[in-house]
């Protein structure tokens, strides 16, 4: 099943931001549509966050990367919510580095605007007090999954978060930027997406990956995949 984008306006690709403007209007002014290319970092950690990102095509990670320049991805970012949260809360550097994952698009705001039209609107500040809860709980859950799951059952929840997120089943992914995302050697991957793709449940190429039977794959990813899904539509979409 492939999605579509029902509006062509940018902004209200992302739920979060759609939520936000109808809470606090005036943020409207502020905003800026940006193409962003695969790899562009948003924020590196302890630099400085001057902008809110809110991503409408294409997927962002938050990623803790080591000494060694290892990283792997903590969190997966797309319509439903935006990168820099922490400004929200008074923090102006990066606690992480974010990088667009695969090409895409994104509703950029200045932090100045942000927090000031913030100070204003109550329902904004409770709305990203709740989606930073969330943030919260799936990069706790993100641990967990590493310790516990098999490649296979993370790897199959990656991709269904990633097709959620970018509101598409075509996604823009190498084997060598999953294994990074994921922490594990790329010859684990290939092994798992190549029998994913004996199985009919996917179908791979250069640079990119065709979701073709979603059932399949959540039939094999963790519950992190559900959990995760279910603590959105409990915490954040009530309130957007």
């Amino acid at each position: 099943m492939n999605h579509h984008h029902a509006d062509p306006r940018p902004e209200q690709r992302n739920q979060l931001l759609q939520g936000l403007l109808r809470k606090c209007p005036e943020l409207a002014s502020s905003l800026a549509c940006e193409e962003v290319k695969a790899g562009t970092e948003l924020y590196r950690e302890g630099g400085p966050m001057t902008d809110v990102y809110f991503p409408t095509r294409g997927v962002v990670s938050i990623v803790v990367r080591l000494r060694d320049g290892s990283m792997v991805d903590v969190q997966t970012v797309g319509t439903e919510g935006m990168a820099g949260v922490a400004v929200s809360m008074g923090i102006g550097t990066s606690l992480h580095t974010i990088m667009q994952q695969s090409p895409g698009e994104l509703v950029r705001i200045p932090a100045p605007p942000f927090i000031e039209a913030l100070r204003g609107c109550e329902g904004a500040r409770r709305l990203l007090g709740r989606y930073a809860g969330y943030s919260h709980r799936f990069i706790s859950q993100t641990c967990v999954c590493n310790t516990h799951h098999s490649v296979k059952q993370r790897l199959c929840r990656w991709l269904l978060t990633c097709a959620d997120r970018d509101n598409s089943d075509e996604l823009a992914l190498t084997q060598t930027m999953l294994g990074e995302m994921l922490g594990v050697r790329r010859q684990s991957v290939n092994e798992v997406l190549a029998e994913m793709h004996r199985g009919g449940a996917i179908e791979q190429g250069r640079s990119h990956i065709s979701v073709l039977d979603r059932r399949q794959l959540e039939n094999c990813a963790c519950e992190c995949y559900e959990t995760m899904n279910r603590l959105y539509a409990r915490l954040v979409v009530p309130l957007l």
